[in-house]
């Protein structure tokens, strides 16, 4: 190599160094800080998402040691049972990084949480497996990113967002599409929950297989009542869901809830409560009020 080839190098990857040590900082501002009261939001380290307490590590304590090692209540999905859910990845040098969960609503689209758009670029989707770690069809990259124009941080409103992908997905045995609800969600309805999530409320890794759980709707002042205890005003475009000895985690984030009854989905993994304790409120966007603005924006 020259000297001035050499010398080009090392500029290239100072550069690199930089970019990813900003694109850390502006990570940590959005998603950090003991001015939000959220409990769980997506970052690419899956760390930093606890408020209050950003850079909690998988060490116990008096307190985290009282914490049940799965916290979700969940159990392995079965291979295709799931065929709609995505993982939402950011390709960073020579690896990924899961950041969210999602669900593909077309060929080109997928539907997740807004808290999951961030600054940074080359996120991808891998689709059709059960596994963190692999998938036998290929990643596709996503084109653009449409989180909804009124989305708010810091009260979580809107919380809401598509992608849209560079090239389409074709359906198959385990790639499908899934139906949005289209009426308003009812207290008492059964939902499952889908996801990668932590299984451990005081660790730092997703669930390596896809995990599934069941919740129940909970009735709109109950919800309004828990959401006021973050300091957060409840929108229509919120509702709750909970049942004993289970909760969706970090990680968690931008995955569906669907009726168990209609097949539709009826929600998106918003926010919940610190360390996702078993029996906890689970806080999702409500699919059914954001209907015609998904529609307006899908690409078929």
């Amino acid at each position: 190599m020259t000297s001035f080839n050499f010398f080009v190098f090392i500029q290239l990857l100072a550069m690199i160094i930089a970019v990813s040590c900003r694109s850390i900082e502006m990570d940590s501002l959005v998603y950090g800080g003991d001015e939000s009261p959220i409990a769980w939001l997506a970052d690419e380290f899956l760390q930093q998402y606890l408020i209050h307490n950003n850079g909690i590590s998988s060490s116990s304590s008096s307190s985290n040691s009282k914490i049940p090692n799965r916290i979700i209540g969940g159990v392995d999905a079965e291979p295709g049972e799931v065929p709609f859910i995505t993982q939402l990845f950011r390709r960073f040098l020579f690896s990924n990084r899961f950041l969210c969960g999602g669900s593909l609503i077309t060929s080109r689209t997928v539907l997740t949480a807004a808290h999951c758009v961030n600054y940074f670029t080359n996120y991808r989707i891998r689709y059709g497996t059960n596994s963190i770690l692999w998938s036998p069809f290929p990643e596709v990259e996503v084109k653009m990113m449409k989180p909804h124009p009124k989305f708010d941080l810091s009260t979580v409103q809107n919380d809401i967002a598509l992608f849209i992908l560079k090239n389409p997905i074709k359906p198959g045995s385990n790639v499908q599409t899934i139906e949005l609800a289209d009426t308003a969600v009812l207290a008492g309805t059964n939902a499952s929950l889908y996801g990668f999530g932590l299984t451990q409320g005081n660790g730092n890794q997703p669930a390596t297989r896809m995990q599934k759980t069941t919740l129940i709707v909970m009735d709109e002042k109950e919800c309004a009542k828990h959401i006021a205890n973050l300091n957060i005003e409840k929108s229509p475009g919120m509702f709750c869901a909970s049942a004993p000895n289970r909760s969706a985690c970090n990680g968690d984030s931008g995955g569906p809830l669907v009726d168990t009854i209609s097949k539709k989905q009826i929600g998106i993994v918003s926010f919940g409560t610190r360390y996702c304790p078993v029996g906890s409120v689970n806080v999702f966007t409500n699919i059914s009020y954001y209907k015609d603005w998904i529609n307006e924006n899908k690409v078929e």
